[in-house]
């Protein structure tokens, strides 16, 4: 599922751009970070949650949820 036009969100201060998701049902307050393994940051919403699958930290290149993961140190809990 590609949101367009894309959506973002801030994490620490800087925006995120989200370019695809995967949406779950697994549920949690909206924009707290559920899980942090596998294709990238699954994300509660309104009703569910979504996998970020491909994003766009501020001023970086675009790149798999995974990699951001990785690279930014996010964690479960954490709010977007």
């Amino acid at each position: 599922m590609n949101p367009w036009p894309v959506c973002w969100c801030e994490l620490s201060g800087k925006i995120l751009r989200v370019f695809e998701v995967e949406v779950d049902d697994r549920s949690g307050e909206p924009g707290v970070v559920l899980d942090v393994s596998g294709k990238g940051p699954l994300v509660a919403v309104g009703e569910g949650s979504v996998r970020l699958l491909e994003v766009q930290p501020q001023g970086g290149k675009l790149m798999d949820g995974s990699a951001y993961v990785r690279g930014h140190k996010i964690k479960a809990g954490d709010v977007l």
